[in-house]
């Protein structure tokens, strides 16, 4: 079904309402059960299997490499995510720092503090010093930087206020990552919680 032909669209949604209700509730069970098993991270996957021969063969591997580092990490396959970071070469800078988020992330979820530490530090400095790349890349970059500092130093002990901090980023506009940053907080507002 080509999802920009009106035409096919048409057909299908009226072939659809044509069914009896019997077929329909048949037909929607089934997609219900494939939904169930099949969500964006496993359909993710299949689509990186399936097309990743027609990507340029000039960066076909950090690019298939990549992809699973994010598949893996979100599949918590940490040493697995490792693996595909660790067969990227030559990247390009935009590569360079989504390789970097990905590894922060798998420093974060793996107690990994003090190479997280050193990491934010080292991070830092690689933005701030190439200047041929414009703000629009670095600055979303930076943001996630300054806010993993944050948590990290929360979840080691250092007193600060959780709820502050979820309001500073919610209200941070360039952000790399904002998403997975507000999980963290809200897990860790849930682990002080516990605490208490």
């Amino acid at each position: 079904l080509n999802p920009t032909d009106r035409n096919e669209i048409a057909d299908a949604l009226f072939q659809g309402l044509s069914l009896s209700v019997q077929e329909q509730s048949v037909r929607i069970e089934a997609m219900q059960k494939r939904i169930k098993n099949y969500d964006v991270v496993k359909w993710a996957e299949d689509f990186i299997n399936k097309y990743k021969n027609k990507l340029p063969v000039i960066n076909r591997n950090n690019s298939i490499n990549l992809a699973f580092a994010l598949i893996y990490f979100n599949k918590k396959q940490y040493d697995e995510a490792l693996r595909c970071l660790g067969k990227l070469n030559h990247l390009d800078y935009y590569e360079y720092l989504i390789s970097r988020i990905i590894l922060s992330k798998i420093y974060y979820e793996t107690g990994e503090t003090e190479a997280l530490f050193s990491f934010i530090d080292s991070f830092r400095h690689y933005i701030m010093r190439n200047k041929t790349v414009s703000i629009i890349l670095k600055k979303p970059c930076l943001n996630y930087n300054t806010f993993l500092y944050k948590l990290i130093r929360i979840k080691t002990g250092v007193k600060n206020n959780l709820d502050e901090v979820k309001t500073s980023l919610n209200d941070t506009q360039m952000i790399e990552s904002k998403e997975w940053l507000m999980e963290k907080i809200d897990e860790l507002k849930g682990a002080i919680g516990r605490k208490d």
